[in-house]
């Protein structure tokens, strides 16, 4: 099965540093990146590119950011999310919780990105195992994230 990816120049970066990550001792069942940016104007969402390992539950996928009350105050830290098992995350499941399971996806790690003390967007990370995201792992995943988001930007514009 090869890497599936969402959209053109800033997706094909996105697949060869999935398979980058996927080589590091600690994130080997890390089997999709994406990108959100955050629609300032329209307080708005919106999944910009993503490489995965199989199918990707969310492509061009928008949401409101009021609709997704746990991400909404994310996007006012710098602290990451990380949820060790999706299946007893919430229970008033949202479509993107859903979307991920339904995939096979059993961890998350959600980055909020802050550029010049605004926030910018997410960088997430899905596994197919459960508690995936040790301190190991996101100590090596963190580093990505700002070069993840400021590559898509670039390539978006």
């Amino acid at each position: 099965m090869g890497i599936i990816t969402s959209g053109q120049a800033s997706d094909r970066r996105l697949s060869d540093l999935l398979g980058e990550i996927r080589r590091l001792p600690e994130c080997g069942s890390v089997e999709r990146l994406s990108v959100a940016l955050y629609d300032h104007q329209r307080n708005c969402l919106r999944s910009l590119a993503a490489a995965s390992i199989g199918h990707d539950p969310l492509k061009d996928y928008e949401i409101d950011l009021e609709e997704v009350p746990s991400l909404a105050i994310l996007a006012t830290g710098d602290a990451p999310r990380i949820v060790d098992d999706l299946f007893s995350y919430g229970r008033d499941s949202s479509v993107h919780t859903t979307e991920l399971r339904a995939a096979g996806y059993h961890s998350s790690l959600t980055m909020p990105v802050s550029e010049d003390g605004y926030f910018i967007g997410f960088v997430f990370f899905n596994a197919v195992t459960k508690r995936a995201f040790t301190p190991a792992a996101v100590g090596r995943l963190l580093p990505y994230c700002a070069a993840i988001l400021a590559m898509v930007r670039r390539t978006a514009s």
